[in-house]
C-alpha cells in the first residue's frame, strides 16, 4: 500500500463530503473553507521537502520545493532563499549521501 503524500493535494474540495462532515451546517462548513485557506501552503511544502530529504526521498524533496516557490501565500524572502538553496544542493549532489547534508 502507497503511504501518503508528505504534503496535501492542492486538489479541489469535495463540497458534497464538507456538508455531510458538518451535518449541512453553513457556519462551520465556513469556517472550514476560511481556515484551509489562512494555512500557509508555501511554508508546508518547505517543511514537507525538509521531511522527505530526513527520509532519503530526494525526488519528493525537490518536487515540494519546486511547488513551495509558486505555491500561494508565497513564501517570505528568507524562506525561499533557503529553499533555493537547498534545491539547488540537491540538483548538483553526487548522491544520495550528499544530498542528506543540506
Amino acid at each position: 500500500m502507497p503511504s501518503p503524500p508528505l504534503a496535501p493535494d492542492d486538489g479541489p474540495i469535495d463540497l458534497a463530503h464538507l456538508r455531510r462532515m458538518t451535518l449541512g451546517n453553513a457556519g462551520l462548513e465556513r469556517e472550514l473553507l476560511t481556515i484551509r485557506s489562512r494555512v500557509p501552503r508555501a511554508r508546508t511544502l518547505l517543511r514537507s521537502a525538509r521531511i522527505a530529504l530526513l527520509a532519503g526521498r530526494v525526488d519528493t524533496a525537490i518536487a515540494n520545493l519546486e511547488r513551495a516557490f509558486t505555491a500561494t501565500p508565497p513564501l517570505s524572502p528568507a524562506e525561499e532563499a533557503i529553499g533555493r538553496r537547498m534545491l539547488k544542493r540537491l540538483k548538483f549532489a553526487d548522491g544520495p549521501s550528499k544530498a542528506r547534508q543540506v
